[in-house]
């Protein structure tokens, strides 16, 4: 487990110094906005709104606990991200 640990941590800087430092800002959830003070980070910012759709999807399950809704059908029944299905 700890030469597996060290490589990822040698990994991740090599990728982060060749992007620039901003491989970095992004697993922060900096973005243009926040950098430049004309948005807010917060939780959707770092997970790119992935944390909704987990929140979503957790108020399915609850719906639906014995066998939750199903593989994929949750695109089809989340409210507030039926714009976002598979195609």
């Amino acid at each position: 487990m700890i030469p597996l640990g060290v490589m990822l941590f040698v990994v991740m800087i090599v990728a982060n110094s060749i992007t620039g430092g901003m491989l970095l800002l992004r697993y922060q959830g900096e973005t243009q906005g926040t950098l430049a003070g004309s948005a807010d980070k917060n939780l959707n910012k770092i997970t790119t709104n992935r944390s909704d759709i987990f929140l979503e999807d957790v108020k399915l399950f609850a719906e639906y606990p014995g066998m939750g809704v199903g593989v994929g059908a949750s695109a089809f029944l989340r409210d507030d991200y039926k714009a976002m299905r598979p195609t």
